[in-house]
């Protein structure tokens, strides 16, 4: 899904360079001008559809979602290598959300903000438990990013 998404992304955008590159042919000064603005329009119409290909915090809470349920798949098995690799993708989906700036309306804060103050802690306590196959901090910390 993502390789499609990439692969799509791509090729709008080879496409938008390319028409972005067509001449003006008309007399110096009035081609620079249209040249300037044709060049803005596909800057424009680049920057819109970034715009619409850029997920919602939704599809990221879904990620999140899943992982957190094949997390306490692994604690319930005790497998700790399933575990550690779970909270590590749980960290990286959080790390995409921070980077791509993405937050909704309903957040009273900034999400880096909230992952600081709810997340970040309790996953980093998860992966040393997971490291160490200490069952009883994974259970414990499970419930408590749960809740968190």
């Amino acid at each position: 899904m993502k390789i499609r998404i990439t692969v799509l992304i791509a090729l709008s955008l080879l496409a938008e360079g390319i028409s972005c590159r067509q001449p003006a042919r008309q007399n110096q000064a009035e081609g620079q001008n249209q040249a300037a603005t044709r060049q803005q329009a596909c800057i424009d119409s680049l920057t819109a559809l970034v715009g619409e290909l850029k997920p919602g915090l939704g599809e990221f809470m879904v990620q999140l979602k899943y992982h957190h349920d094949r997390l306490a798949e692994a604690v319930a098995g005790k497998d700790f290598e399933r575990a550690a690799y779970e909270i590590d993708e749980m960290k990286e989906t959080a790390e995409k959300v921070q980077q791509l700036h993405i937050g909704n309306e309903k957040l009273q804060e900034p999400f880096p903000k909230f992952y600081g103050k709810y997340l970040q802690a309790t996953l980093e306590t998860l992966a040393g438990g997971a490291q160490k196959r200490d069952l009883q901090a994974l259970q414990t910390n499970l419930v408590a990013l749960t809740n968190n």
